[in-house]
């Protein structure tokens, strides 16, 4: 079985590896490559910056017996998906998505309710990657990247400029600590994933608060105080003052379930989840047991409570419809109804929320370039022969 350990985020740390199922171990056949496919020609096919390269293998022994070559070039290979664009079939037919030259024109905007857009001033297109407004809707984190590169960045909204928090190249998934005057982030600049807490304004030192390999936070309690996580599973880590923070199991199922935040009142936690083999958005208790509510009814992705906990905001599975749904908690909670607030063409990364609720009740969206093209598909028949060609095995 042949898979991608991206136990680290930097694709130059991706490791590509095999399992035997005969006799149970586990190998690592290279560093630098994802979305490996081995083909009957003898080569694994892998994509790294956009390219996708080839390598010999040797299946027999199950080890690689020679040099990697770029063998397609402009392949998409997008980021926070851990994957690339191609597939080949048994008889040697290649197809794949090629790269959008502009699909890097990335801009935040303001959204209304009713789909009105307003740019926000003083930025430049470029490769946002998620965001985060602070509770006074005053300053704006955005997660931001610059090839392999991500760093945070924070924008002042009332004098329009937008300044770098972190400069390791390994930073991303802001959150606002509830006084506003901090953030709390990812890093794998130990070559694991750390959260920090850093002053907004850049003063003093990145304050380490785990040391542990914690992956996929989704949402900082309002009192700052616990924070939901997980890409297959919802877990909860409790931050200490001092010390390792706790981490202990909330939602663990046979599916996943991801992109846990919490109410307001910190009495619920909405997530996605893909149980019915199509995303759709739930509700259940904090700390539970309790009832499982289903909120969505024709997918749903990246849920986002309103302020006032009266609404629950979702987005279509490509990210371009927004919903609102309305919640009432008491007696019981229940949905009452809901609305389709606005469509666009809005970028969605998938595992973390790319979008955020103002306290004016505006969304703060990505928007993607309308000069993008939908994307095309590129097919190549009898590739196995200029593969051959292009990486000679040794073999007849």
């Amino acid at each position: 079985m042949l898979f991608t350990n991206a136990r680290k985020y930097r694709v130059d740390e991706f490791q590509i590896e095999i399992y035997s199922l005969e006799t149970g171990k586990q190998y690592m056949l290279f560093k630098g490559g994802t979305y490996a496919r081995y083909v009957s020609t003898g080569h694994i096919i892998y994509g790294r910056d956009e390219t996708l390269y080839a390598v010999p293998f040797d299946i027999e022994h199950l080890k690689v017996s020679g040099s990697s070559i770029p063998v397609v070039p402009d392949v998409m290979t997008p980021r926070g998906s851990f994957s690339a664009q191609f597939a080949i079939s048994r008889d040697g037919t290649l197809v794949y998505v090629p790269v959008q030259a502009r699909r890097f024109e990335l801009r935040p905007v303001w959204v209304d309710r009713g789909g009105r857009v307003e740019p926000l001033p003083g930025v430049n297109p470029g490769h946002y990657w998620t965001v985060a407004i602070s509770p006074d809707g005053m300053q704006l984190a955005f997660s931001m990247a610059d090839g392999d590169n991500l760093d945070i960045w924070i924008y002042d909204v009332a004098r329009h400029t937008l300044n770098p928090l972190t400069s390791d190249g390994h930073s991303f998934v802001p959150f606002w600590a509830p006084d506003g005057k901090q953030v709390v982030f990812t890093s794998e600049g130990a070559g694991k994933f750390q959260l920090f807490r850093q002053s907004a304004d850049g003063s003093g030192e990145a304050e380490l608060l785990t040391t542990a390999n914690w992956r996929g936070p989704s949402s900082l309690s309002h009192d700052g105080k616990k924070l939901l996580m997980g890409a297959s599973d919802i877990w909860v880590l409790t931050l200490e003052e001092s010390g390792e923070g706790q981490l202990r199991s909330f939602i663990r199922r046979n599916n996943l379930q991801r992109q846990g935040v919490w109410s307001p009142d910190g009495r619920w936690v909405a997530y996605a989840s893909d149980e019915t083999r199509w995303w759709e958005v739930y509700v259940e208790p904090y700390p539970g047991p309790g009832p499982k509510i289903m909120i969505s009814t024709e997918g749903g992705y990246q849920p986002m409570w309103s302020l006032d906990g009266k609404e629950l905001f979702y987005r279509s599975a490509d990210g371009h419809r927004v919903t609102a749904a309305k919640i009432e908690t008491e007696p019981e909670f229940k949905v009452t109804g809901s609305e389709v607030l606005f469509e666009g063409q809005y970028r969605v990364v998938g595992l973390y929320h790319d979008y955020d609720v103002a306290p004016d009740g505006r969304f703060l969206m990505i928007q993607e370039s309308e000069e993008l093209k939908p994307p095309c598909i590129h097919v190549v028949l009898n590739w196995f022969e200029e593969l051959k060609r292009l990486v000679p095995t040794g073999k007849n």
